[in-house]
């Protein structure tokens, strides 16, 4: 695994402006009412890798017993990573990463023997939730892309 940043890595301003900043896509993205339905299809589109749900249900007691609780502490992941500051996003990564480093398990399908923090695996998740977010937003009423001009249409129309 990488070596996380440290404070010492950052300005205060940088720090307060988190690592994507009021100005940038990804705050836009996650500030939308669409976020909720992509972060579902995310979710959806995750359980289609076999190992990555075997993870989940194998490892994630919240998922079968308190999906909704679980759901929320996800969600509040996400948002301490987009909207957060630095230390609070370092934070919550390094919590994260110190859970998954401890799990693990064997998938039946496949036998395929994993490591909850498989890069290749976090991989597919983060990709599921960037497409997912990037796929629902241009739909959601309103919305507007970076090169949109304030009235909605295409500076090339």
């Amino acid at each position: 695994m990488n070596r996380l940043p440290s404070r010492s890595d950052w300005t205060a301003e940088e720090d307060r402006l988190g690592f994507f900043g009021p100005g940038s896509v990804t705050w836009r993205v996650h500030a939308d009412p669409s976020f909720s339905v992509g972060g579902l299809r995310a979710l959806l589109l995750q359980a289609l890798h076999p190992v990555a749900m075997d993870g989940v249900a194998g490892n994630s007691v919240g998922f079968t017993e308190e999906p909704w609780p679980r759901l929320i502490r996800t969600a509040t992941y996400v948002d301490t990573l987009t909207f957060g500051t630095r230390t609070e996003a370092v934070r919550a990564v390094a919590r994260v990463r110190g859970i998954h480093r401890q799990l693990g398990g064997t998938e039946a399908t496949t036998g395929r023997t994993y490591r909850v923090d498989d890069p290749d695996l976090l991989l597919w998740v983060h990709c599921c939730e960037v497409d997912s977010l990037l796929s629902v937003a241009p739909g959601a009423p309103g919305w507007r892309s970076p090169t949109t001009t304030p009235t909605g249409t295409s500076p090339s129309r």
